[in-house]
């Protein structure tokens, strides 16, 4: 027998967002394990107060970030452990901050470092600058009871920030202080998905052994009118960090009618 979930009760934050927590909270206070089944869609609707609407799309969410698998007719089931790891979706841009929070775990900022960098071949054509221009640079490591789980070694143009103000920062990560301190508009990323290992200048940051796997995403943050302003090479050990993403199965008329428009 599962134990009760509370109804939601109005607040300020929006009943989609609690609709998750509330449903994140049941499979973690029951312990349940992959394979597991939540309770009917009925049964929750009326546990928690809300409409059939609400709750799908909140298991939609879910579902994107591969927590939870639904199969029509029978149900839906957890589909990732919870526990002591952390989940994102690769469709979706939000800061670590901001994710290790909404799941109820404490965020442990380990490093934050400032300094004014030379732009590489690579940086420099992510930024739409010249070689060898001054940027400024920030590596931040992250942590979940003091494991590091995430580093992050980011470059951004100097007219967004100075080292100062930069170094001040007293939490968060670069994407938290963009967004809330200097109000950028941050519209979406270039990312580029690549294996890694832990290495010899990676073993300074990764409590693991050398040649360990990690994921590493290449990164370019971008404004809605498409200025790159952000080039980051991010590391994360996916023992903790894990990432989702939802591929749609592309019907093979539709290939042939892009094939056929293409060749036109």
């Amino acid at each position: 027998m599962l134990k009760n979930t509370e109804p939601i009760r109005k607040n300020r934050r929006s009943l989609y967002d609690q609709t998750i927590d509330a449903l994140m909270n049941l499979i973690l206070d029951n312990d349940l394990k992959v394979g597991s089944r939540l309770p009917s869609e009925n049964q929750l609707c009326e546990q928690l107060g809300i409409s059939r609407t609400t709750l799908r799309e909140a298991i939609g969410h879910l579902e994107r970030q591969g927590v939870v698998a639904r199969m029509q007719g029978v149900g839906t089931f957890v589909s990732m452990p919870l526990r002591n790891s952390i989940r994102g979706g690769l469709d979706e841009l939000i800061s670590l901050k901001m994710l290790t929070q909404k799941l109820d775990f404490n965020y442990e900022r380990l490093l934050w470092s400032v300094s004014e960098a030379f732009a590489d071949e690579s940086v420099a054509l992510a930024l739409l600058v010249k070689p060898g221009s001054i940027v400024l640079r920030t590596q931040m490591v992250i942590g979940l009871e003091s494991h590091v789980y995430a580093y992050l070694d980011s470059y951004l143009h100097n007219s967004l920030s100075s080292q100062e103000k930069l170094s001040a920062y007293q939490e968060g990560s670069l994407l938290d202080y963009l967004l809330e301190v200097e109000g950028c508009e941050i519209s979406h990323t270039y990312s580029q998905i690549h294996a890694a290992v832990v290495d010899d200048e990676l073993s300074q940051f990764f409590s693991k052994p050398i040649g360990s796997p990690l994921l590493h995403l290449v990164e370019t943050y971008k404004t809605k009118e498409g200025k790159p302003i952000v080039h980051t090479f991010n590391y994360f050990d996916t023992d903790i960090m894990n990432f989702t993403i939802i591929r749609r199965v592309v019907p093979f008329s539709e290939i042939n009618r892009r094939t056929s428009h293409e060749e036109a």
